[in-house]
């Protein structure tokens, strides 16, 4: 039975500390493992595949990246990801992000995040005292430019190896299929969150950063927007 075949962990930082493992060992593994790491405020989940693939969505606050994100990291013996997500660009969420990618002894596959062009305003890259702002250090650490367009969505359009659909179906406003203007003109920074949804036989898995807990989008938009990327999830199979 497939379901008998996933593992879903919730990571303590205690427990990060004693933990064990290697990445022959993940690459072997039969499950696909979805790890949330306890981060505290904000959110860091990390998605093994059985194929050894790997997704990290999101990093917690600043300082998270490098205290618990890495280590983690570290002992599963995961110097590479092949995904690296930012759900959107509050600080709880991308602000450990920066350290995560300058500790990797290689750059991710593919960095996906909901962009910079849209309706809501240009993220500043400092602050009124002129330092880097946490949006500023995760776009340098991953080496984006300033303007680029948001993630894709559809159906499958992450590659975790076989028996594994990943799809992402929001992005900046945006529902797979729904066409843009459906829910942008109330859009707010959590409404802009990339959310996936991950089937893995009879075995659904929705993620979708703060989309959408609170702010102008949150009262208005949550139970529509969430039904409608539910729907886009595919068929089971």
């Amino acid at each position: 039975m497939i379901l008998a075949r996933i593992w879903i962990h919730v990571f303590l930082l205690a427990f990060v500390a004693g933990f064990s493992g290697s990445n022959a060992k993940a690459a072997n593994s039969r499950f696909l493992e979805i790890i949330h790491i306890d981060v505290g405020q904000g959110d860091a989940t990390l998605v093994i595949s059985p194929s050894g693939k790997t997704m990290l969505i999101d990093g917690g606050q600043n300082g998270q990246g490098k205290k618990i994100v890495v280590p983690l990291l570290e002992k599963l013996g995961i110097r590479h990801l092949d995904y690296v997500i930012a759900s959107h660009y509050d600080s709880d969420h991308i602000g450990g992000l920066d350290e995560v990618l300058k500790s990797l002894t290689m750059p991710p596959g593919k960095i996906l995040d909901p962009g910079s062009v849209g309706p809501l305003p240009v993220r500043p890259l400092k602050t009124e005292k002129g330092n880097d702002t946490r949006y500023a250090d995760y776009i340098h650490a991953a080496g984006l430019p300033e303007k680029r367009n948001a993630a894709q969505t559809g159906h499958g359009v992450i590659d975790l190896g076989p028996e594994i659909v990943v799809s992402i179906v929001a992005a900046n406003g945006c529902v797979s299929g729904a066409g843009e203007n459906q829910y942008r003109p109330r859009l707010d920074e959590n409404g802009a969150s990339i959310a996936l949804i991950i089937n893995y036989g009879t075995f659904d898995y929705f993620i979708g950063g703060d989309l959408t807990g609170g702010g102008r989008s949150g009262k208005k938009n949550n139970r529509k927007y969430g039904d409608a990327c539910c729907r886009q999830g595919g068929p089971r199979r």
